[in-house]
């Protein structure tokens, strides 16, 4: 019989520890992984930490317990401990794409844009083929404005991956921005051309159609969007406000209110509807009705302002100023942010009234306001869909930046000639600038006293080839009248 020593007493305890672990499962550190994983899924944050700290304690090397860690604690806005540990991954790793992909995240978020920039190209030189690298990268050059760099992301993705629809869209909002219409209309020309019966693809070709002013164009794929679908189809009531608006930038009137109707008819508490129904009676000269629905559109939402102004404009046809500022003023009760659409709006009216100190000083107020809050100010960079009115301000030529130009000539802060230039070259993608321009211009020069070269201006806002164009319903009216006198 052998004699049980302290030596062999301990080597008999450790096997049965041993046996033991083995029988019931050790937990491994990839067993606290995928609780981790489970945990973050359901937001607790603090739990998916500490899974994973127990993670990297079984295995120091374990890279991606380090990159997801980080991650959680980006969750929880602790930026200095994620950074430490997708550095942490980095050093181990050097060539772990996901832990370049996490910091460049996490640098864009901070606003360090070019070292965001750079993390992302590090990732996709170690992973080439990855579409999905490139479809981040390109959000990230969105963010800094690289519109064709962007473009070039997500082309490279679908390249790569055709079906990334995230790419697909990614790429087909940053067309929208640049004003990009002929590239959208081709890659849609091809979907159709794959997928005749794609009421999505014919939607979107409608959509750039109607931006660069092919209203024909715009009419027909909307109604093959609804043709594809069935009548039935709880999509048919957007594609007819849709249609609707293509009818009315082309003038006809009758058309937009037919298939307004045809909408209210599918969807009666549309107030979407009612606000364009009520610019399709203004467009037509029925100038009561279309504010009965505006004031419709209000009871129905409070807070849309597109109906408001609708019923400011009415009253400014009208030469009601004092009811057209009552209607501004509640706007702004029930949406304190400043809208330049707006602002433009309280300058008329308070000038016509003949308030033109006010005018300007409440036009100076606004724009302190949004110097102060421009524009996609408190935007974070939580993919495209965020970055996009953050983009969109920092973009020359772009829609808000047409807006600053509106205001700066209104203060007397651009010249008429600088302002005529800026209308001709943002005309390609904001189309009706030149009609808004024409009109601006000719209520300085009738504010001034110069009332033949108002008239000529408001003669070409009215000659515009965008009916629709609020300032060129304006001006007609502001003709008429100075050519009644």
């Amino acid at each position: 019989m052998l004699e049980m020593t302290p030596t062999r007493c301990l080597l008999i305890a450790c096997a049965s520890l041993l046996l033991t672990a083995i029988c019931q499962g050790q937990t491994t550190a990839e067993d606290w992984f995928k609780e981790a994983a489970a945990k973050y899924g359901k937001r607790d944050y603090d739990g998916a930490i500490a899974d994973l700290s127990k993670a990297i304690e079984l295995d120091p090397k374990f890279v991606p317990a380090y990159v997801h860690r980080g991650v959680a604690r980006r969750a929880k806005n602790d930026a200095p401990g994620a950074l430490a540990d997708y550095e942490t991954a980095i050093k181990l790793a050097p060539k772990y794409a996901p832990a370049y992909v996490s910091r460049g995240n996490l640098r864009l978020g901070q606003g360090s844009f070019n070292e965001g920039l750079t993390d992302f190209d590090l990732a996709l030189e170690y992973s080439p083929m990855d579409a999905k690298l490139f479809n981040l990268r390109g959000e990230a050059k969105v963010s800094v404005g690289d519109w064709e760099g962007a473009d070039a992301d997500y082309s490279r993705a679908l390249e790569l991956e055709p079906s990334l629809t995230h790419a697909f869209f990614n790429r087909l909002t940053v067309r929208e921005m640049k004003g990009d219409w002929d590239a959208i209309i081709a890659d849609q020309d091809q979907a159709i051309a794959q997928s005749p019966g794609n009421p999505e693809a014919f939607t979107l070709r409608a959509k750039a159609k109607l931006s660069k002013g092919d209203w024909d164009g715009a009419i027909a794929d909307f109604t093959m969007a609804m043709e594809v679908r069935g009548a039935n189809s709880l999509s048919t009531t957007s594609r007819l406000l849709d249609r609707a608006a293509a009818k009315a930038g082309k003038g006809d009137g009758a058309g937009a209110l037919a298939d307004y109707d045809s909408a209210l008819q599918r969807a009666p508490r549309s107030y979407m509807a009612y606000t364009g129904r009520g610019h399709a009676k203004r467009l037509v000269g029925d100038w009561d009705g279309g504010l009965a629905d505006f004031n419709r559109a209000i009871e129905l939402n409070a807070k849309h302002i597109e109906a408001y102004r609708g019923q400011a404009v009415i009253y400014c046809l009208k030469g009601n100023w004092a009811d057209a500022i009552g209607a501004l003023k509640r706007a702004g009760e029930v949406d304190v942010r400043p809208h330049a659409g707006m602002a433009q709006l309280f300058w008329l009216a308070l000038a016509r009234q003949g308030d033109q100190k006010g005018a300007d000083q409440k036009l100076a107020e606004f724009v302190a306001r949004r110097q102060a809050n421009p524009p996609g100010a408190n935007v974070s960079f939580t993919g495209i869909g965020a970055l996009r009115v953050a983009a969109e301000a920092k973009r020359p030529g772009g829609s808000l930046d047409w807006d600053g130009k509106v205001l700066g000539f209104l203060q007397g802060k651009t010249s008429e000639a600088d302002f005529l230039a800026a209308a001709a070259k943002f005309s390609k993608r904001h189309g009706p600038a030149p009609s808004e321009a024409a009109f601006y211009v000719g209520m300085k020069r009738l504010q001034a006293g110069d009332q033949p070269g108002a008239m000529d201006y408001f003669r070409k806002a009215a000659a515009s080839a965008f009916k629709a164009s609020l300032e060129r319903s304006l001006a007609e009216a502001n003709l008429k009248a100075l050519e009644k006198k």
